[in-house]
């Protein structure tokens, strides 16, 4: 479709470009004396009148082009989904969250490569925690919550909810009961007010906002954690924030490397503290 696009586009042009000629050669001819006047001005407003309708069409043909992107990835979207669901759920996923979510030995290669991305993931998440994920570039704590969301399956090990395989529960309603705000860049053919609806919006904010935000944030987790059993897990880079959770987990090259609340991580002068420390001195 975009190929069909561009080749209607390109002929349009060209009968703009033979537009121009047609006034050229009339100009010529009345120059010479050959012509008239009226054939001139006739000429002229054609040429106006051309040139417009070939300006709305090419602008009706990017329009089309932009709608047809988008539907490309609708489809794209939609056949991703029914690729995914699972076979084998028989159970309702629960409205509570009574003892947490279990990762046991997970591990994961993206589709497409060899090289495993997250090996031997071994945590307990208790119901109603909130818990930040921190860890430099490339460490995994993306995927780790791509898997948790079902965006992926895991190549290897298990994720137990309340000590039920997360595998038993449909895809559809699984993610009924999640919401998780991400930081891809995408520009959405939306108006403004939707957009910023579905766009991430604390990556560009400065760190006396980030904090405030976060612990309106927590205190709101808690609260619905209690009722609920729902866990929050944040994906965290300043560690003034990282410090209020229940839990951090400390992820590198893949690994889960130390797990424990701020005073616990701190004391050994392992990676958290490094990180930590490295910080605070900037």
């Amino acid at each position: 479709m975009l190929w069909s696009g561009d080749r209607r586009a390109a002929v349009l042009v060209a009968s703009g470009q033979l537009v121009v000629v047609a006034v050229l050669l009339v100009l010529r001819q009345a120059v010479s004396g050959a012509g008239r006047v009226g054939d001139v001005v006739l000429v002229m407003t054609r040429a106006i009148q051309v040139n417009q309708q070939i300006g709305a069409a090419l602008q009706l043909l990017q329009q089309l082009q932009r709608m047809a992107r988008s539907l490309t990835r609708l489809r794209w979207m939609r056949a991703l989904i029914r690729s995914q669901q699972p076979t084998g759920a028989d159970l309702t996923v629960p409205d509570l969250l009574r003892h947490g979510i279990e990762l046991r030995g997970l591990e994961f290669t993206y589709p497409g490569t060899e090289k495993p991305v997250m090996t031997d993931v071994g945590l307990l998440l208790l119901a109603g925690a909130t818990v930040a994920v921190v860890g430099e570039n490339g460490a995994g704590k993306t995927t780790l919550v791509k898997l948790l969301c079902r965006f992926y399956e895991a190549t290897a090990g298990e994720i137990m909810v309340d000590s039920i395989d997360i595998r038993r529960f449909p895809l559809d309603g699984w993610r009924r009961r999640i919401a998780a705000g991400f930081q891809d860049v995408v520009r959405f053919e939306l108006r403004a007010r939707e957009t910023v609806g579905i766009d991430e919006l604390t990556s560009e904010l400065d760190a006396e906002a980030d904090h405030a935000l976060f612990e309106r944030y927590a205190a709101n987790a808690r609260r619905v954690g209690r009722r609920t059993g729902a866990i929050i897990i944040l994906v965290l880079r300043r560690f003034s924030t990282v410090r209020m959770a229940d839990l951090i987990v400390v992820m590198d090259g893949g690994r889960l490397v130390e797990a424990g609340n701020h005073a616990q991580l701190i004391a050994p002068n392992g990676v958290y503290a490094e990180l930590y420390s490295l910080q605070a001195a900037a």
